[in-house]
């Protein structure tokens, strides 16, 4: 199986430029944050599968804060703009 996450952008009167820059701008930084995308997805992975309390889930919210501070220093960001992180496993057929 191969694992995947994704970024999701909310906030009112985003145009769709707007959003994918802000998506991409933290996907960005949460690879930089938590050691490259091969990291940043084991994380997700393993956030998603594991307890509010897990040690995955605890270091994923550190780094989803730096990436999250690190775009807003870096770009025009609503003050209600909120990141969200998915994670799934697909099969290879």
């Amino acid at each position: 199986m191969k694992g995947y996450y994704t970024i999701r952008a909310t906030a009112p009167g985003l145009s769709r430029g707007e959003w994918i820059a802000l998506e991409a701008s933290y996907a960005r930084e949460l690879e930089v944050a938590l050691g490259g995308v091969d990291r940043t997805t084991e994380l997700c992975l393993a956030a998603a599968s594991e307890d509010a309390n897990g040690a995955a889930r605890a270091f994923l919210l550190r780094g989803s804060e730096v990436a999250a501070a690190a775009v807003r220093a870096a770009l025009q960001v609503p003050a209600d703009c909120r990141f969200s992180i998915d994670a799934w496993q697909a099969k290879e057929l």
